[in-house]
């Protein structure tokens, strides 16, 4: 009988970013492979007079999207030096703890700040970085 996998809490997520904590709700990644389709003198047909593409691969590319609380500590406010404006860039952490996740490469490429007229402790930001590498580190960042 296969054993079972024990799903681990979430709820010490890391979010850095150049060096700065993010007071982070959630974060997501969506990373994918880009394969561009060619087509070459040398190719052969196959047994039905096909012939078919050839791919050259491995071309990757990513986006993230990173929600967060809004922190009004002094020396924390949105967004700039937290290094969460547009265009900032810089290497990062997507971490599920301090030791498991992602350091990636980024730059900023949108921001939007909102908050809960009924509610001001709502407040939130989310912002997107665009994904420039991506590696998968179990020694933290």
């Amino acid at each position: 009988m296969a054993s079972l996998i024990t799903p681990v809490s979430c709820k010490s997520g890391v979010v850095i970013l150049s060096n700065f904590s993010i007071y982070g709700e959630e974060w997501a990644m969506d990373l994918a492979i880009e394969d561009e389709e060619y087509k070459h003198f040398e190719m052969t047909a196959d047994a039905n007079s096909l012939i078919f593409k050839e791919d050259i691969s491995s071309f990757a590319g990513g986006q993230a999207r990173v929600r967060a609380k809004w922190d009004n500590t002094v020396g924390a406010r949105l967004p700039n030096n937290k290094q969460v404006w547009l265009d900032a860039t810089g290497t990062g952490w997507l971490g599920y703890t301090s030791l498991v996740g992602f350091i990636v490469t980024y730059r900023v490429i949108n921001i939007r700040p909102a908050v809960s007229l009924a509610s001001p402790g709502g407040a939130m930001y989310d912002f997107d970085l665009r994904i420039r590498s991506c590696l998968y580190s179990f020694a933290g960042p």
